[in-house]
């Protein structure tokens, strides 16, 4: 399984890299993306006689509206290096909110022990007051 699964990654990085290469952008992702408009385009047309098909692009002949069907090598480059920097700032911020609950967890300890001490010296005094016949008061 561990073959294979390096096999894929490795081929997988290979064929990225030379689908990026503009000759073969030419050939093989032009042609597929131009395929794949006028397939969607002739199916559109089934449904709504008003869609035309220009090189990629599926425009409404009466207002004008088209949307232009494009590989794009740089953008899927983009968004690789969008989700890097996004992964890299959720892992930050949640560093972030992890150091401020043990801070504030620590300062909930300090001021609960702190806390108690008092408690206990105000019990002790209350304590020895109460002893000596409510002659001192407790502080």
């Amino acid at each position: 399984m561990k073959r294979y699964a390096w096999t894929y990654f490795i081929l997988l990085g290979i064929l990225f890299a030379v689908e990026t290469l503009p000759s073969i952008q030419v050939f093989t992702v032009g042609a597929w993306t131009q395929f794949l408009a006028d397939l969607s385009g002739n199916l559109m047309q089934i449904f709504d006689s008003r869609v035309v098909v220009e090189v990629s692009n599926l425009k409404n002949r009466e207002t004008g509206f088209a949307v232009s069907i494009k590989a794009e090598a740089e953008a899927r480059a983009r968004a690789v290096v969008k989700a890097r920097a996004e992964a890299k700032a959720r892992a930050e911020a949640k560093a972030r909110v992890e150091a401020k609950a043990r801070a504030e967890a620590k300062a909930r300890a300090a001021s609960a022990s702190s806390a108690s001490a008092s408690f206990t010296s105000t019990v002790s005094a209350s304590a020895s007051a109460s002893a000596f016949g409510g002659a001192f008061a407790a502080v």
